[in-house]
Protein backbone atom coordinates (compact mmCIF):
# COMPACT_ATOMS: atom_id res chain seq x y z
CA UNK A 1 0.00 0.00 0.00
CA UNK A 2 1.58 3.64 -1.08
CA UNK A 3 1.27 6.48 1.25
CA UNK A 4 -1.46 8.04 -0.50
CA UNK A 5 -3.75 5.64 -0.42
CA UNK A 6 -2.52 4.66 3.60
CA UNK A 7 -3.84 9.13 3.98
CA UNK A 8 -7.19 8.34 2.56
CA UNK A 9 -8.05 5.40 4.71
CA UNK A 10 -6.76 7.03 8.01
CA UNK A 11 -8.76 10.47 6.97
CA UNK A 12 -11.62 8.87 5.82
CA UNK A 13 -11.98 6.80 9.89
CA UNK A 14 -10.82 10.42 11.33
CA UNK A 15 -13.77 12.40 9.35
CA UNK A 16 -17.34 12.53 10.96
CA UNK A 17 -19.32 9.81 8.94
CA UNK A 18 -22.01 7.80 9.06
CA UNK A 19 -21.16 4.38 9.95
CA UNK A 20 -22.68 3.02 6.72
CA UNK A 21 -19.56 5.20 5.14
CA UNK A 22 -16.93 4.58 7.64
CA UNK A 23 -17.37 0.72 7.35
CA UNK A 24 -17.20 1.24 3.38
CA UNK A 25 -14.07 2.60 4.12
CA UNK A 26 -12.39 -0.47 6.07
CA UNK A 27 -13.58 -2.92 3.49
CA UNK A 28 -12.03 -1.31 0.64
CA UNK A 29 -9.17 -1.04 2.66
CA UNK A 30 -9.28 -5.09 3.60
CA UNK A 31 -9.83 -5.55 -0.11
CA UNK A 32 -6.65 -3.66 -0.77
CA UNK A 33 -4.57 -5.70 1.85
CA UNK A 34 -5.59 -8.64 0.10
CA UNK A 35 -4.79 -7.57 -3.38
CA UNK A 36 -1.48 -6.67 -2.15
CA UNK A 37 -1.15 -10.57 -0.46
CA UNK A 38 -1.46 -9.49 2.95
CA UNK A 39 -3.46 -12.57 3.38
CA UNK A 40 -1.01 -16.02 2.59
CA UNK A 41 -1.15 -16.71 5.95
CA UNK A 42 -4.22 -17.45 6.75
CA UNK A 43 -5.21 -19.19 3.38
CA UNK A 44 -5.96 -22.59 2.30
CA UNK A 45 -2.95 -25.38 2.17
CA UNK A 46 -2.43 -27.00 -0.86
CA UNK A 47 -3.18 -30.93 -1.12
CA UNK A 48 -0.68 -33.39 -2.61
CA UNK A 49 -0.40 -33.28 -6.57
CA UNK A 50 -2.08 -29.41 -6.62
CA UNK A 51 0.33 -26.59 -8.18
CA UNK A 52 2.42 -24.76 -4.99
CA UNK A 53 4.43 -21.70 -4.94
CA UNK A 54 6.01 -21.79 -1.59
CA UNK A 55 7.66 -24.88 0.32
CA UNK A 56 5.56 -24.34 3.66
CA UNK A 57 2.17 -24.10 1.39
CA UNK A 58 1.75 -28.27 1.43
CA UNK A 59 -0.97 -29.88 3.47
CA UNK A 60 0.20 -32.64 6.12
CA UNK A 61 3.80 -31.14 6.01
CA UNK A 62 4.64 -32.51 2.37
CA UNK A 63 6.62 -30.59 0.43
CA UNK A 64 6.62 -28.48 -2.82
CA UNK A 65 9.15 -29.81 -5.47
CA UNK A 66 9.06 -28.65 -9.27
CA UNK A 67 5.68 -26.21 -8.09
CA UNK A 68 3.93 -29.58 -7.05
CA UNK A 69 3.24 -30.86 -3.45
CA UNK A 70 4.61 -34.02 -2.97
CA UNK A 71 4.74 -36.24 -0.16
CA UNK A 72 7.33 -36.25 2.18
CA UNK A 73 8.92 -38.32 2.72
CA UNK A 74 8.43 -39.45 -1.06
CA UNK A 75 7.01 -42.37 -1.47
CA UNK A 76 8.81 -45.81 -2.88
CA UNK A 77 8.67 -46.71 -6.97
CA UNK A 78 5.09 -47.25 -8.16
CA UNK A 79 3.65 -45.99 -5.03
CA UNK A 80 0.93 -43.50 -5.00
CA UNK A 81 0.87 -40.38 -2.97
CA UNK A 82 -2.07 -39.57 -1.13
CA UNK A 83 -3.78 -35.82 -0.70
CA UNK A 84 -2.90 -36.63 3.33
CA UNK A 85 0.72 -37.38 3.24
CA UNK A 86 0.85 -40.68 3.09
CA UNK A 87 1.14 -43.53 0.78
CA UNK A 88 -0.72 -45.76 -1.21
CA UNK A 89 0.59 -48.78 -2.11
CA UNK A 90 1.06 -49.71 -5.82
CA UNK A 91 -1.18 -52.39 -5.61
CA UNK A 92 -3.83 -51.51 -3.74
CA UNK A 93 -4.17 -48.45 -6.13
CA UNK A 94 -7.96 -48.28 -7.61
CA UNK A 95 -7.64 -45.97 -10.71
CA UNK A 96 -11.15 -44.69 -12.59
CA UNK A 97 -11.27 -46.39 -15.57
CA UNK A 98 -12.90 -43.40 -17.50
CA UNK A 99 -10.01 -40.60 -15.53
CA UNK A 100 -6.57 -42.24 -14.85
CA UNK A 101 -6.38 -38.91 -13.04
CA UNK A 102 -8.79 -40.32 -10.39
CA UNK A 103 -8.83 -43.10 -7.89
CA UNK A 104 -8.58 -44.40 -4.42
CA UNK A 105 -6.69 -46.65 -2.34
CA UNK A 106 -7.99 -49.88 -1.60
CA UNK A 107 -7.61 -51.67 1.98
CA UNK A 108 -5.57 -54.70 2.35
CA UNK A 109 -9.25 -56.83 1.94
CA UNK A 110 -10.22 -55.16 -1.06
CA UNK A 111 -9.51 -55.51 -4.50
CA UNK A 112 -10.20 -52.56 -7.15
CA UNK A 113 -12.99 -53.49 -9.55
CA UNK A 114 -13.75 -50.81 -12.14
CA UNK A 115 -12.69 -47.98 -10.41
CA UNK A 116 -14.17 -48.86 -6.71
CA UNK A 117 -12.84 -51.02 -4.16
CA UNK A 118 -14.58 -54.23 -3.37
CA UNK A 119 -14.50 -57.20 -0.55
CA UNK A 120 -11.97 -59.54 -2.32
CA UNK A 121 -15.33 -62.14 -1.05
CA UNK A 122 -17.04 -60.37 -3.80
CA UNK A 123 -15.14 -59.36 -6.55
CA UNK A 124 -16.48 -61.71 -9.45
CA UNK A 125 -15.70 -62.21 -13.13
CA UNK A 126 -18.34 -62.52 -14.87
CA UNK A 127 -18.15 -63.75 -18.35
CA UNK A 128 -20.64 -61.69 -19.90
CA UNK A 129 -20.52 -58.71 -18.02
CA UNK A 130 -16.97 -58.59 -16.92
CA UNK A 131 -15.32 -57.60 -13.62
CA UNK A 132 -18.29 -57.19 -11.20
CA UNK A 133 -18.49 -56.24 -7.10
CA UNK A 134 -21.19 -58.49 -5.93
CA UNK A 135 -23.95 -56.48 -2.71
CA UNK A 136 -23.11 -56.61 0.38
CA UNK A 137 -25.71 -59.40 0.94
CA UNK A 138 -23.89 -61.41 -1.74
CA UNK A 139 -20.73 -63.71 -2.25
CA UNK A 140 -18.89 -64.68 -5.38
CA UNK A 141 -18.95 -68.10 -5.93
CA UNK A 142 -16.69 -70.02 -7.97
CA UNK A 143 -15.28 -66.71 -9.31
CA UNK A 144 -18.25 -66.22 -11.00
CA UNK A 145 -21.39 -66.11 -9.89
CA UNK A 146 -23.04 -63.54 -6.86
CA UNK A 147 -25.19 -65.61 -4.37
CA UNK A 148 -26.54 -65.56 -1.58
CA UNK A 149 -23.92 -67.10 1.27
CA UNK A 150 -24.87 -71.01 0.57
CA UNK A 151 -28.27 -70.27 -0.65
CA UNK A 152 -30.24 -69.92 -3.30
CA UNK A 153 -29.53 -71.53 -6.73
CA UNK A 154 -26.23 -70.73 -6.81
CA UNK A 155 -24.65 -74.32 -6.73
CA UNK A 156 -27.46 -75.53 -8.84
CA UNK A 157 -26.43 -73.01 -11.56
CA UNK A 158 -22.54 -74.85 -11.72
CA UNK A 159 -23.89 -78.21 -12.45
CA UNK A 160 -25.83 -81.58 -11.22
CA UNK A 161 -24.93 -82.31 -7.52
CA UNK A 162 -23.22 -78.86 -7.23
CA UNK A 163 -23.31 -78.36 -3.40
CA UNK A 164 -21.87 -75.07 -1.18
CA UNK A 165 -19.02 -75.90 1.33
CA UNK A 166 -17.41 -72.85 2.76
CA UNK A 167 -18.88 -70.51 0.36
CA UNK A 168 -17.49 -72.24 -2.63
CA UNK A 169 -19.37 -74.48 -5.02
CA UNK A 170 -18.34 -78.07 -5.05
CA UNK A 171 -19.00 -81.01 -7.21
CA UNK A 172 -20.75 -84.12 -6.84
CA UNK A 173 -18.39 -86.57 -5.06
CA UNK A 174 -17.85 -90.11 -6.69
CA UNK A 175 -19.39 -93.02 -5.14
CA UNK A 176 -18.06 -94.29 -1.97
CA UNK A 177 -17.28 -91.00 -0.91
CA UNK A 178 -19.19 -88.04 1.29
CA UNK A 179 -18.06 -84.76 1.27
CA UNK A 180 -16.06 -83.48 4.72
CA UNK A 181 -17.70 -79.75 5.42
CA UNK A 182 -15.03 -79.25 7.27
CA UNK A 183 -11.97 -79.84 4.36
CA UNK A 184 -14.54 -79.69 1.77
CA UNK A 185 -12.81 -82.78 -0.30
CA UNK A 186 -14.59 -85.59 -0.91
CA UNK A 187 -13.46 -88.14 1.69
CA UNK A 188 -14.29 -91.98 2.11
CA UNK A 189 -17.85 -92.76 3.76
CA UNK A 190 -18.33 -94.41 7.10
CA UNK A 191 -17.00 -97.77 6.84
CA UNK A 192 -14.86 -97.87 4.60
CA UNK A 193 -11.09 -96.71 3.89
CA UNK A 194 -9.27 -95.13 1.25
CA UNK A 195 -6.93 -97.58 -0.38
CA UNK A 196 -4.58 -95.10 -1.67
CA UNK A 197 -2.31 -92.43 -0.50
CA UNK A 198 -4.69 -90.25 -3.09
CA UNK A 199 -7.86 -91.70 -1.60
CA UNK A 200 -8.65 -92.24 -5.60
CA UNK A 201 -10.36 -95.74 -4.71
CA UNK A 202 -12.11 -96.31 -1.12
CA UNK A 203 -12.64 -100.08 -0.37
CA UNK A 204 -14.91 -101.43 2.67
CA UNK A 205 -13.14 -102.89 5.57
CA UNK A 206 -11.42 -106.58 4.83
CA UNK A 207 -10.74 -104.83 1.64
CA UNK A 208 -7.81 -103.24 -0.93
CA UNK A 209 -7.14 -101.76 -4.12
CA UNK A 210 -5.56 -103.85 -6.46
CA UNK A 211 -5.75 -103.11 -10.11
CA UNK A 212 -7.92 -100.02 -9.41
CA UNK A 213 -10.77 -102.29 -7.94
CA UNK A 214 -11.87 -103.32 -4.44
CA UNK A 215 -10.50 -107.29 -3.92
CA UNK A 216 -10.81 -109.17 -0.39
CA UNK A 217 -7.52 -108.11 1.26
CA UNK A 218 -4.41 -110.42 0.77
CA UNK A 219 -3.55 -112.12 3.58
CA UNK A 220 0.72 -111.58 4.34
CA UNK A 221 0.96 -114.22 6.35
CA UNK A 222 0.58 -116.68 3.53
CA UNK A 223 3.00 -114.68 1.49
CA UNK A 224 0.37 -113.03 -0.47
CA UNK A 225 0.43 -109.63 -2.33
CA UNK A 226 -1.28 -107.61 -5.09
CA UNK A 227 -0.89 -108.40 -8.77
CA UNK A 228 -1.81 -105.16 -10.09
CA UNK A 229 -1.47 -106.67 -13.61
CA UNK A 230 -4.50 -109.26 -13.11
CA UNK A 231 -6.18 -107.37 -10.01
CA UNK A 232 -5.73 -110.42 -7.78
CA UNK A 233 -3.38 -112.00 -4.98
CA UNK A 234 -0.39 -113.93 -6.14
CA UNK A 235 2.34 -115.51 -3.92
CA UNK A 236 5.46 -113.83 -3.43
CA UNK A 237 6.93 -117.40 -3.48
CA UNK A 238 8.80 -117.40 -7.28
CA UNK A 239 7.50 -119.79 -9.32
CA UNK A 240 10.11 -122.58 -10.32
CA UNK A 241 12.26 -122.16 -7.32
CA UNK A 242 10.36 -124.67 -4.96
CA UNK A 243 9.83 -122.75 -2.27
CA UNK A 244 6.91 -122.59 -0.24
CA UNK A 245 5.13 -120.29 2.40
CA UNK A 246 6.05 -120.64 6.63
CA UNK A 247 4.72 -118.04 8.64
CA UNK A 248 4.97 -115.04 6.24
CA UNK A 249 8.22 -116.07 4.81
CA UNK A 250 9.51 -117.80 1.46
CA UNK A 251 11.58 -121.28 2.33
CA UNK A 252 12.81 -124.06 0.21
CA UNK A 253 10.69 -126.94 0.02
CA UNK A 254 13.49 -129.23 -0.77
CA UNK A 255 14.59 -131.63 1.69
CA UNK A 256 18.55 -131.38 3.04
CA UNK A 257 20.91 -132.12 0.45
CA UNK A 258 18.26 -131.86 -2.46
CA UNK A 259 18.26 -128.34 -4.70
CA UNK A 260 15.85 -127.53 -6.97
CA UNK A 261 15.87 -128.19 -10.50
CA UNK A 262 13.03 -127.21 -12.71
CA UNK A 263 10.46 -126.81 -10.13
CA UNK A 264 7.49 -125.23 -11.46
CA UNK A 265 4.58 -126.16 -8.29
CA UNK A 266 6.36 -124.72 -5.07
CA UNK A 267 6.95 -128.31 -2.95
CA UNK A 268 6.67 -130.39 -6.17
CA UNK A 269 8.87 -133.34 -4.87
CA UNK A 270 10.15 -134.36 -8.36
CA UNK A 271 11.38 -130.81 -8.88
CA UNK A 272 14.28 -131.15 -5.75
CA UNK A 273 15.89 -133.91 -7.61
CA UNK A 274 19.98 -132.50 -7.51
CA UNK A 275 21.63 -134.21 -4.62
CA UNK A 276 25.04 -133.28 -3.58
CA UNK A 277 27.71 -133.61 -6.54
CA UNK A 278 25.39 -132.36 -8.88
CA UNK A 279 24.23 -129.37 -10.77
CA UNK A 280 21.05 -128.08 -12.47
CA UNK A 281 21.71 -127.25 -15.91
CA UNK A 282 19.43 -125.95 -19.17
CA UNK A 283 18.76 -129.45 -21.10
CA UNK A 284 17.93 -127.67 -24.27
CA UNK A 285 14.19 -127.70 -24.59
CA UNK A 286 13.19 -125.61 -22.27
CA UNK A 287 13.53 -127.29 -18.85
CA UNK A 288 16.26 -128.24 -16.65
CA UNK A 289 18.35 -131.24 -15.30
CA UNK A 290 20.73 -132.47 -12.83
CA UNK A 291 23.99 -133.44 -14.42
CA UNK A 292 27.36 -134.06 -12.44
CA UNK A 293 29.28 -130.85 -11.27
CA UNK A 294 31.88 -129.75 -13.47
CA UNK A 295 33.55 -126.38 -12.30
CA UNK A 296 35.10 -125.88 -15.79
CA UNK A 297 31.94 -126.37 -17.32
CA UNK A 298 32.69 -129.58 -18.92
CA UNK A 299 28.85 -130.77 -19.15
CA UNK A 300 25.72 -130.16 -20.50
CA UNK A 301 22.77 -130.86 -20.09
CA UNK A 302 21.00 -132.69 -23.28
CA UNK A 303 17.24 -133.63 -22.40
CA UNK A 304 16.60 -135.53 -19.57
CA UNK A 305 20.59 -136.61 -19.61
CA UNK A 306 24.28 -135.18 -19.80
CA UNK A 307 26.85 -134.50 -22.68
CA UNK A 308 30.43 -133.42 -22.61
CA UNK A 309 30.99 -130.55 -23.80
CA UNK A 310 33.39 -131.44 -26.12
CA UNK A 311 31.09 -133.82 -27.79
CA UNK A 312 27.55 -131.97 -27.60
CA UNK A 313 23.96 -133.05 -27.40
CA UNK A 314 22.45 -134.16 -30.45
CA UNK A 315 19.27 -134.60 -29.84
CA UNK A 316 17.31 -133.21 -26.29
CA UNK A 317 14.29 -134.57 -27.08
CA UNK A 318 15.86 -138.12 -27.41
CA UNK A 319 18.49 -137.24 -24.63
CA UNK A 320 21.33 -138.37 -27.58
CA UNK A 321 24.52 -137.19 -27.39
CA UNK A 322 26.90 -136.62 -30.45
Amino acid sequence: MDGRRFDDMARALATPATRRSALRSLAAGAATLRGRGFDRAAAACVPMGAKCGRKDQCCESGKCVSNRCHCHPPCRDGDVCRRNNTCCPKSNVCRDPDNERKGTCCGPTQTCVKGACCEREQACHNPNSGDICCPDTKLCFDGKVCCEPCGGDCCAEQGVGYVCCKNTCQPPCPEGKTLNPETCTCDCAAGARAADAGATLCCPDGQEACGGQCITACDASLCETCDAATGSCTSTCGSGTCQTCANGTCVSACANGYTCCGGVNPGDPKACVCQGGQQCLANGRGGEVCCPFSPTGDVIGCGSGCCATSVGCADPVTSLCN
